[in-house]
């Protein structure tokens, strides 16, 4: 159910389904992946209303955190307006709110490691994953509800190291029961409240993690958005050049910003740079942000010496520092002005750094680096942000 709340009262709905990350592409902020351990199949049970109300905690300390709306799917709702719908196939309806939840939050009990309702849920979401904005990373939680003991867990809730992951413990270790399971809860009025502050404690842990990865996915997913547009742009040919010379190149520098201004680029700085641009270390954080504005970077090739130095401090040092600083995907190719640069070895060392080579001399080389830009620059930047 979209579980949408006010801080500091009941769960009562605001805008239905919005969630906080409504805006770049998911209704669900959270899918809850649980077992309702109804063994006798009578439709009710102590651990589906634990689980229950453990949602509404969860929502109300995510709410009040984040200060804004948070939606959690959850297959059981006491607000029947909220509830899965109970005319539509359960299954299509499930997938859907599976592709379309930031993260997948797992109650861990025996009886959801017995279940194949939520192993298909979870191999379902694993699937999904490639299709989701944002990065793959940290996009499942697991509260401990109950102790598993020694049962196996899914490949998909394992680390790197091939352990359980370590979540969110919400039982004690000597009888491996909830807390609040059974007669431990007690009540005020029809509502549960939990038996101490352990719960609380562990709640507030879980909610302040998942509000700090949701955070992190609105930022991955401006930046990915972002760089989709720079690759949209480049594939148009419609892009800001970083436009690299040495001043005593000056003129060759000035004829080939002309030509690329002239195929209707926007060029970047607005002159050659100065010997020592990488010795002073304001000039060099005020060059990077301007390469940083920019969708690509061409060096101009005059002189073999000068070029052999500047593939490695510009063509490879300078766009790992601008990578490093603005996380920009830069790619870079040689403009040989003379025509005679263009040795084995020299291109085969900025193939080596990841630089591509134009030939600058002939008369179509306009269109060369137009081609270059909206082929092989766009495919450069494409991998680089892992589009």
């Amino acid at each position: 159910m979209p579980i949408q709340g006010r801080a500091g009262g009941d769960p009562a709905p605001t805008d239905e389904g919005t969630a906080f990350l409504n805006e770049y592409g998911y209704r669900h902020d959270l899918f809850v992946s649980y077992s309702h351990g109804d063994i006798e199949g009578t439709g009710d049970s102590l651990l589906a209303h634990w689980s229950v109300e453990f949602v509404h905690g969860l929502h109300k300390f995510l709410v009040g955190i984040l200060e804004e709306p948070v939606s959690i799917f959850l297959d059981v709702s006491k607000n029947p307006a909220t509830a899965v719908n109970p005319m539509a196939p359960l299954d299509e309806e499930l997938t859907a709110a599976l592709d379309h939840a930031a993260l997948l939050q797992i109650l861990m009990t025996p009886a959801y490691l017995k279940s194949s309702w939520c192993a298909r849920e979870l191999a379902h979401w694993t699937a999904g994953q490639p299709k989701k904005r944002g990065s793959p990373q940290n996009r499942i939680a697991v509260a401990r509800v109950w102790g598993t003991k020694d049962r196996p867990w899914p490949p998909a809730l394992k680390d790197q190291s091939k352990n359980d992951l370590p979540g969110f413990t919400f039982h004690d270790r000597q009888d491996q029961m909830p807390w609040g399971y059974g007669g431990g809860l007690r009540y005020r009025g029809r509502r549960p409240v939990p038996p101490n502050d352990r719960f609380l404690d562990e709640i507030r842990k879980l909610a302040i993690y998942l509000t700090k990865r949701l955070i992190e996915l609105k930022t991955e997913i401006k930046q990915q958005k972002a760089a989709q547009e720079e690759v949209r742009q480049l594939q148009a040919g419609n892009a800001t050049i970083y436009l690299y010379a040495r001043q005593e190149h000056g003129n060759f520098w000035q004829s080939t910003s002309d030509v690329l201004k002239g195929l209707g680029l926007q060029v970047l700085p607005g002159e050659p740079e100065p010997p020592d641009a990488d010795d002073d270390e304001r000039q060099r954080k005020q060059l990077a942000r301007t390469a940083s504005q920019c969708q690509a970077m061409l060096l101009v090739g005059v002189d073999g010496l000068a070029l052999d130095a500047d593939l490695y401090v510009i063509g490879y040092d300078r766009r790992n520092y601008v990578r490093s600083l603005y996380q920009k995907a830069l790619p870079c190719a040689v403009v040989d002005r003379t025509g005679t640069l263009g040795t084995e070895a020299r291109k085969s060392r900025a193939s080596k750094l990841q630089i591509d080579w134009i030939e600058g001399a002939s008369p179509e080389w306009p269109g060369n680096v137009e081609a270059w830009i909206k082929r092989r620059a766009s495919a450069q930047a494409a991998d680089g942000y892992r589009l």
